[in-house]
């Protein structure tokens, strides 16, 4: 039978594959049926089948709407969660911040070092790298200071200076306390020296503004102290300084030849090498003896004995072999032997 352009006996399939089973079950009945149906009834399966895609769409639209909100309840769960571990987390790094200010403003330098290391650590933000050094550097000058705040009541004042020009700081405290610190230092310390150059101990104030001027080479004050005791030197030629000074030297010049003596008596019976360029082999323990050969540097000799000719001059009795293979017996200087030509 035809309906229009359409062959209406013509059995027609449904595609159910979303429907519920109830309306897959009514449309297989209605298609089984649809070719004795009237022109009425054909009109009735229509709409029936509308109604039955309605409530497809109905219910494909409440399932999506269900999951959406599965996911969006899901999203918010998340979120808050995040939230809440973040907001703690800020909490924290809150909370470590006031107290290391806290330890700033107590002056505990070293326990808010240590914890802007730890929110360094944990946040890897060079501002707390920058307050961690800041303390850290102040935390030591404040160390430096108190050690020399110490020495200056000892009296070390050199100490003192020598600590105080080690500090660099940018902390308006610690500042003002080096300023005054230092100057109290300075101060003292030139005080005890013109003490002793009035007295006309002139090796200890010599060597006090010396001592001073090593330290603060552009204090004014200790520059013209330090002309005074210079043209007091030269005006009264201090004999006992000069003569102490003399024998000092003296002193040290025979301390030093008595511990060249000690060390060469330990290398008879040993074998030495040439340290100077080259060195002259004498016939006798004499500078003007005749010279029997030269030895270079690196050359290896036995030591068969010392003599002394003078408190500056030790020969050393050696036993080598020349270039042919030679034994060869004669004297070198040790000063020589060793690079220290006299």
């Amino acid at each position: 039978m035809i309906w229009g352009d359409k062959n209406i006996n013509k059995t027609r399939v449904i595609d159910s594959k979303n429907f519920t089973q109830k309306n897959k079950q009514k449309s297989i009945e209605n298609s089984q049926n649809s070719a004795d149906d009237s022109p009425n009834d054909l009109l009735d399966d229509v709409e029936n089948e509308l109604e039955i895609y309605k409530e497809y769409i109905a219910y494909n639209k409440k399932k999506r709407l269900k999951y959406l909100l599965i996911s969006v309840v899901f999203i918010l769960v998340v979120v808050g969660v995040y939230g809440f571990v973040y907001s703690n987390y800020l909490s924290s790094i809150s909370i470590m911040e006031r107290q290391a200010s806290g330890y700033i403003e107590e002056g505990k330098l070293k326990a808010a070092a240590e914890i802007y290391e730890k929110l360094y650590d944990e946040t890897g933000e060079v501002k707390y790298y920058q307050e961690y050094k800041y303390s850290l550097k102040n935390s030591e000058n404040k160390d430096l200071l108190k050690e020399a705040k110490n020495d200056i009541k000892d009296g070390d004042y050199e100490s003192a200076l020598e600590l105080l020009i080690t500090i660099s700081t940018n902390d308006d405290k610690i500042s003002e306390q080096l300023k005054k610190s230092s100057e109290y230092a300075q101060t003292k310390w030139l005080e005890k020296i013109k003490e002793a150059f009035n007295k006309r101990d002139m090796e200890y104030s010599r060597r006090e503004i010396n001592k001073f001027l090593n330290i603060l080479p552009n204090s004014e004050e200790g520059l013209s102290i330090s002309n005074k005791i210079s043209k007091m030197i030269d005006l009264t030629s201090n004999f006992e300084i000069n003569e102490k000074a003399k024998k000092e030297q003296t002193t040290q010049v025979a301390q030093q030849n008595r511990q060249m003596f000690e060390k060469a008596k330990t290398i008879v019976g040993t074998t030495q090498y040439i340290i100077s360029d080259e060195a002259n082999v004498r016939a006798e323990p004499s500078k003007s003896s005749t010279v029997l050969d030269t030895i270079k540097k690196g050359k290896g000799i036995y030591i068969e004995e010392i003599n002394v000719e003078s408190e500056s001059r030790i020969w050393c009795k050696i036993t080598y072999y020349s270039k042919d293979n030679v034994s060869i017996i004669g004297w070198v200087s040790y000063n020589t032997m060793n690079g220290n030509i006299k």
